[in-house]
């Protein structure tokens, strides 16, 4: 039986705007200083004094390629980033390239960090007035009861149908049928942040940024940071996930100036 993938890749532009404007991943072919102890500050597990021995503190890489992917289990972004040690440090490095093909897509995105009422599966979700005008079509107000319904494409691919409507006393747009179906598939809690975002053709796409980081950072362990020093000590190339964080961005890479 083939093995069911795990993870599926990402539009670049997507990808940056669901991880936010304060983590960046370097571009291809910089160079950057690869902090192994830094990449272990994402797991929730403490190192013990025997792998602190065997990490080499700061490691010269080159990037040599990035993949922008999500996981399927935990629908979290991530990128996979493939570091090449560098030998001679007086080589002058390649130029520059972008981690994003100039293909004319502009995106706009807005984010909302769920409240209570938003993270309950039996209520509806509250949609800001600028959100509404950014990113979705314009109602209809001059109708009895505005609505439309929504084809909203998760970063993973599926699409769900979600209706939009502008009702209430006070009168405030609001997502009904369907959100709770989504709420409960996806796990929504309060503290997560929704980000949606409309591309230059007006397709809508949303990602999730987790409140609980527990599940993506328990899967940085201590064997895959020390697999990469060993890796780097032979001047081999290797792979180091990182996962961009909600409570303030640990980065664990440096621009060589």
């Amino acid at each position: 039986m083939a093995q069911q993938q795990q993870f599926c890749n990402v539009d670049p532009r997507i990808w940056q705007e669901c991880a936010g404007d304060s983590f960046t991943v370097p571009k291809l072919h910089s160079r950057v200083y690869y902090f192994p102890i830094g990449h272990l500050d994402h797991s929730p597990i403490t190192p013990t004094t025997q792998t602190l021995s065997l990490i080499h503190p700061i490691i010269l890489c080159t990037l040599s390629s990035v993949d922008f992917l999500a996981d399927l289990e935990t629908d979290q972004i991530f990128a996979k980033l493939l570091l090449t040690p560098v030998i001679d440090a007086t080589v002058v490095p390649p130029v520059e390239a972008s981690n994003q093909e100039d293909n004319g897509d502009r995106v706009v995105s807005y984010a909302k960090t769920l409240t209570t009422s938003d993270a309950n599966n039996k209520g509806s979700f509250y949609v800001p007035r600028a959100c509404a005008d950014s990113i979705f079509l314009p109602l209809d107000l001059t109708t009895p009861s505005p609505s439309q319904e929504l084809s909203v494409t998760y970063v993973c691919g599926v699409v769900w149908t979600i209706c939009h409507v502008h009702r209430g006393n006070p009168e405030r747009y609001l997502f009904t049928t369907g959100w709770n179906a989504f709420v409960k598939k996806k796990h929504l809690v309060v503290g997560d942040t929704l980000v949606f975002i409309k591309n230059s053709a007006r397709k809508i796409f949303v990602g999730i940024r987790r409140h609980n980081m527990s599940a993506a950072a328990s899967k940085i362990t201590e064997k895959t940071v020390i697999n990469a020093v060993e890796l780097a000590k032979k001047n081999t190339p290797f792979e180091v996930m990182c996962y961009p964080t909600v409570d303030g961005f640990v980065l664990w890479w440096k621009m060589k100036l």
